[in-house]
């Protein structure tokens, strides 16, 4: 505004009551902030003054610089909404991961936990369509846990039946030799009795 110029800033238009602030600013060298009606638009705005060195002269300057608070706030309101879209997009992918390593991760982990509780109790039933079938076929380091589990299950499984069918055969043939042991004891007990009987009549005959 060229009907400012060689003002100085009491006939510019500054509020009366921050005058002696901005005389002190100017004069000592400091910066100096002020909100308050432009003097130019008379629009509500950031009034900043900033000392600046004219090495020519020893007087002391400073640069004024206006800027409409509405600006500010127009600014400062589209980087709220940017940060608050972002935020939400944020969110949104921790969710989604979130999910993702619960599905993939730790689910499996947890039914693994779940199948070495049973082979622990003894109890080697499982599905393979539910319990291991569609992780196995994963194809990546969970499923080579679950394919190891499986593995072990199946050879404790087949040493159990290996045990089991020796154990059968043992009482077979405990039985059978029980059985020869009581046909021996039966047959020693009548060769005792028809020796006590010949016996018996060869003392008769002598007498």
């Amino acid at each position: 505004d060229k009907l400012k110029i060689a003002k100085n800033i009491s006939e510019i238009g500054f509020p009366e009551k921050e005058l002696d602030g901005i005389e002190n600013a100017i004069k000592t060298g400091d910066s100096h902030q002020i909100i308050a009606p432009s003097p130019f638009s008379g629009e509500l705005s950031y009034i900043l003054f900033h000392p600046v060195k004219i090495n020519a002269t020893d007087s002391s300057w400073s640069l004024c610089t206006i800027v409409p608070t509405v600006l500010v706030s127009d600014k400062v309101r589209g980087i709220t909404l940017k940060v608050a879209f972002s935020s939400l997009i944020g969110l949104i992918i921790l969710a989604v991961s979130t999910w993702f390593v619960a599905r993939s991760i730790t689910r499996p982990i947890l039914r693994i936990g779940e199948c070495l509780k049973r082979f622990a109790a003894l109890d080697f039933r499982y599905s393979d369509e539910t319990d291991m079938g569609y992780i196995v076929k994963r194809g990546d380091e969970i499923s080579d846990i679950f394919s190891n589990v499986a593995d072990m299950r199946n050879k404790v499984c087949d040493l159990l039946y290996l045990l089991t069918d020796k154990m059968r055969e043992f009482t077979e043939a405990s039985n059978t030799l029980m059985n020869a042991s009581s046909n021996t004891l039966a047959t020693a007990e009548e060769v005792n009795s028809v020796a006590a009987e010949i016996t018996g009549s060869v003392k008769a005959d002598m007498q």
